[in-house]
């Protein structure tokens, strides 16, 4: 599944037509992840950093950091990988 951007994000990483393509349009972390035990996130370093210069918390990390503890997390260059579970 693909989320969205947060509204307060100074990108747009998968244009609503790229979406259309791709046929993987946007989701809620209510729809795709409703009951799992365990999620994969990959978010680019980019979002978190814009997010810390605001003083907050990536927006999609913090709503996992409440439902999931997380497990492990690798980096490959720009991409952050991150394995949730609960």
């Amino acid at each position: 599944a693909w989320l969205a951007d947060p509204a307060q994000a100074g990108s747009n990483t998968l244009a609503v037509e790229t979406q259309q393509v791709l046929d993987v349009p946007a989701t809620t972390w209510q729809d795709a992840a409703p009951a799992r035990g365990r999620v994969w996130f990959v978010i680019f370093q980019r979002a978190i950093d814009e997010a810390a210069a605001r003083g907050e918390r990536q927006a999609n990390l913090k709503w996992l950091d409440k439902r999931y503890g997380l497990v492990s997390e690798e980096r490959f260059g720009d991409l952050n990988v991150l394995l949730y579970q609960n």
